[in-house]
């Protein structure tokens, strides 16, 4: 995972330049973990903006012109063409740890608007390479959507994939195993 041209990228995958691309991923939709109604209700406070849903899902996000439901994707530099595209990544978990799409969409650039739990609250920086919501809730959710959607952030897409990198890297990782072995 890394970045890549977001004009390019969108061009080849036929993604609309007129509007701000939000993206969602999910495998199963019905764990009420993963906040899948939440995000239903905090988009109907979002307007102009083109949705990218990848996984499991029900066409129930309205609009088709404005909603591309995209089945599970298994390649992961499609995956990674897919956050390129994407100006945020949606993560509305009620409960969640450290979720690989997090760092996955932070690796190519793309900032995460997320809940107030788990590993998101070790990562996401509001205004910096994301928004965490004030609560595990729609509206709040909503909020902070439309924050990110009115401020963005102040780190550029290569200085968030390079900061994940550097962070997720798995020298990076070994080297904190080794010190708390030590």
């Amino acid at each position: 995972y890394r970045p890549y041209n977001q004009h390019s990228i969108r061009d080849i995958l036929d993604i609309p330049w007129d509007k701000r691309v939000l993206m969602f991923v999910s495998q199963n939709i019905n764990n009420y973990r993963k906040g899948y109604d939440l995000l239903l209700k905090a988009l109907e406070c979002v307007d102009n903006c083109f949705m990218m849903v990848i996984g499991a899902h029900t066409e129930s996000l309205g609009n088709k012109n404005n909603v591309r439901y995209l089945d599970t994707v298994k390649d992961e530099r499609l995956m990674a063409f897919y956050y390129a595209a994407a100006d945020v990544f949606l993560l509305p978990s009620r409960e969640d740890n450290l979720p690989n799409t997090m760092v996955e969409s932070l690796c190519c650039g793309t900032p995460v608007v997320t809940m107030p739990n788990g590993g998101m609250t070790d990562i996401i920086k509001n205004g910096y390479n994301g928004y965490i919501s004030e609560k595990v809730d729609a509206n709040s959710f909503a909020e902070a959507i439309n924050e990110y959607l009115a401020k963005g952030v102040s780190l550029n897409r290569n200085k968030i994939a390079e900061e994940a990198h550097r962070t997720f890297s798995p020298s990076m990782q070994a080297k904190a195993y080794l010190a708390v072995f030590s």
